[in-house]
């Protein structure tokens, strides 16, 4: 399913991915470059979970996986992350349930469901939920990569502009909202 864009097939294929993961821990080869940014992937299937956080880690992301709600809770309310990456179904609840409950004490970190839940009602669900992306499963490794890439991109913009109409509106300059730039004008 998961690999650089191609679809791997065989369990051979996932053992040198997996190897090759090892070997880059090992060796001190993955903190090389700094970090793109931060995931919590929430997802209880462990192969699936590796395979994600492999292709997310060669895009130079930092992923803590987590396999159950309680776990992705505990990390969620202890560190700082960049994105929620929340499959539906995992053990001790459901992903429309832990979005909810991130969303009662972080309304600031993005959460992206990667699921194989393909309704449109649990999208509808999800978004209700507090969710700004809904991705179902497979997908190709480019497109969970561009993704994951646009919806931190777009909430780091919207914080950068928030704080900026912050400082602008301590210092007395009037600012508008409006896409995709911030317009600013000095009050008179």
């Amino acid at each position: 399913m998961l690999g650089s864009g191609k679809k791997i097939v065989d369990h051979h294929a996932r053992r040198r991915l997996l190897a090759r993961r090892s070997i880059r821990k090992w060796s001190g080869l993955h903190n090389i470059r700094s970090s793109t940014g931060s995931i919590l992937y929430i997802e209880d299937d462990q192969d699936t979970r590796e395979l994600v956080t492999y292709v997310l880690a060669q895009e130079n992301y930092k992923v803590v996986p987590a396999d159950n709600y309680d776990d992705a809770l505990l990390l969620a309310r202890t560190n700082r992350f960049d994105l929620y990456l929340i499959d539906n179904w995992m053990t001790g609840g459901s992903g429309i349930d832990l979005c909810k409950k991130l969303r009662e004490f972080n309304s600031r970190t993005p959460i992206l469901f990667y699921s194989g839940a393909a309704y449109e009602r649990d999208k509808q669900q999800a978004f209700a939920a507090g969710a700004q992306e809904y991705l179902v499963k497979p997908v190709e490794n480019d497109e969970l990569i561009a993704t994951v890439t646009r919806v931190i991109l777009e909430a780091k913009r919207t914080q950068l502009a928030m704080s900026a109409r912050g400082a602008f509106s301590k210092l007395g300059i009037q600012t508008k909202t409006s896409s995709p730039g911030l317009e600013v004008s000095a009050k008179n």
